[in-house]
């Protein structure tokens, strides 16, 4: 119960920050729908279209520019509105600005000083985004279109889910490196941690370097490219190909 309270207060200085930010009028009411926000990462996102719907054309007066959303980014996790709002949910809003407010086709947003992120670019469609400075988890997930290049490392979850577009990470990856996708290109030009690839169905994920762990598990189709992977390859696949550099080796169904 305490943690769920102090969740609440997090996020009402949140959205304190918020209106104060876009001038959002106070007499509107947003809920908090905390346990649908945890289990489906794709209902924070509606969730937040909802937000932002509901502050008008005021709001987008004041966030439709690069510089406004790298200020915006900048502001809210220098005052420190709860660690989950500056990590998690603010990258959910900061996608849905871009996707449906900024007007320019592509976006550079400098992460260095910031926490990581998780959720950026998330359903992107047609953007072209660079973000310099490492990233959470999650960046690129349901992706349906565009680029987004990453120019540092990355957690876990990149592209999950992704079903078009293009993701390059210069530098390292985590886990679950393209999982569940459907479609689209990944690109690791470090190395990668394991549970590359699980479940994916299309698409295709290149390593420059090492998978340190598992590639491949459940995969129905798409293709993995790396240079060595150090755990188990293929595991239950039922389609797709694997392809290691460094020995040679290429794994069909």
């Amino acid at each position: 119960m305490k943690e769920i309270e102090a969740e609440v207060k997090a996020y009402e200085r949140w959205i304190e920050y918020i209106r104060e930010l876009t001038k959002m009028p106070k007499k509107i009411e947003i809920p908090i729908p905390w346990d649908e926000l945890r289990e489906n990462p794709s209902l924070a996102f509606e969730f937040f279209q909802k937000l932002y719907s509901k502050a008008g054309e005021l709001s987008a007066k004041h966030l439709r520019t690069q510089e406004e959303i790298q200020k915006f980014l900048e502001n809210i996790c220098k005052k420190g509105y709860g660690k989950r709002r500056c990590t998690g949910y603010v990258g959910i809003y900061v996608s849905y600005l871009v996707n449906e407010v900024y007007s320019g086709r592509k976006i550079e947003l400098n992460l260095k000083r910031l926490p990581r992120l998780h959720f950026l670019g998330m359903y992107n469609t047609r953007k072209i985004w660079v973000l310099k400075g490492n990233v959470g988890n999650c960046v690129g997930c349901y992706m349906r279109g565009g680029k987004i290049t990453v120019i540092g490392n990355a957690n876990s979850y990149v592209g999950y889910h992704m079903e078009n577009g293009e993701i390059v990470i210069v530098g390292d990856a985590d886990w679950y490196l393209g999982m569940l996708m459907r479609g689209g290109k990944i690109k690791v030009r470090g190395d990668a941690g394991s549970r590359v690839g699980i479940n994916m169905e299309d698409g295709v994920i290149e390593v420059e370097g090492i998978v340190k762990g598992d590639a491949g598990t459940s995969m129905r189709g798409g293709k993995i490219i790396a240079e060595d992977i150090r755990g188990w390859v293929g595991k239950g696949m039922t389609g797709g190909a694997i392809i290691i550099r460094r020995r040679k080796l290429v794994f069909t169904y």
